[in-house]
């Protein structure tokens, strides 16, 4: 159950789930994913369980992606929004990127990426423990497409993911 506006691990994950096959089933039958945020309020019930999903607006989200001006307010945003929350709440953030690799095995090349890159379906889920991100990589032969991966929990710091409130306050740590 969850008691705090801390989420567990089995909230986190449980959000993910809920995003993630969607994502690449999209991914798969279109080519492509337009960003998209999801807002989950917890349920006071078993963990895992939410309230509420409600989807953030489709300009709002696209704008948080474009140019250098979107991406640094990605991180105000989401703080604004866990401030706001009197529930425990993850938000769960969908998009395309490319990934730094070292050595791209040659199943995994996309003809159009960057040199010593790979392209992956990011689902992020941001809390007030931080970010937990999801990569489910994409693959250009036989036929474009993406695969699921399952959540690694990671520490993950960037310009578009949530500070966690302590350093020392993990999700696995409180499962």
């Amino acid at each position: 159950m969850t008691t705090t506006l801390r989420p567990s691990a089995v909230d986190i994950t449980a959000a993910y789930e809920a995003i993630v096959y969607s994502a690449i089933a999209i991914f798969n039958q279109d080519g492509y994913v337009q960003p998209q945020m999801f807002v989950f309020t917890l349920a006071d019930a078993a963990e895992g369980d939410f309230a509420n999903v409600g989807a953030v607006e489709s300009g709002i989200v696209l704008r948080l992606y474009e140019g250098n001006a979107g991406k640094n307010s990605m991180q105000a945003m989401l703080t604004r929004i866990f401030a706001q929350a009197n529930k425990p709440t993850l938000i769960v953030t969908v998009s395309e990127a490319w990934k730094t690799v070292l050595a791209i095995p040659e199943e995994t090349q996309v003809t159009n990426a960057p040199a010593g890159r790979s392209e992956i379906i990011c689902v992020s889920v941001h809390s007030l423990l931080g970010t937990q991100l999801g990569e489910c990589p994409v693959f250009d032969t036989p036929v474009r497409r993406c695969e699921y991966r399952p959540l690694v929990f990671q520490r993950v710091e960037g310009r578009m993911t949530m500070a966690s409130l302590r350093d020392d306050d993990s999700p696995e740590q409180r499962h």
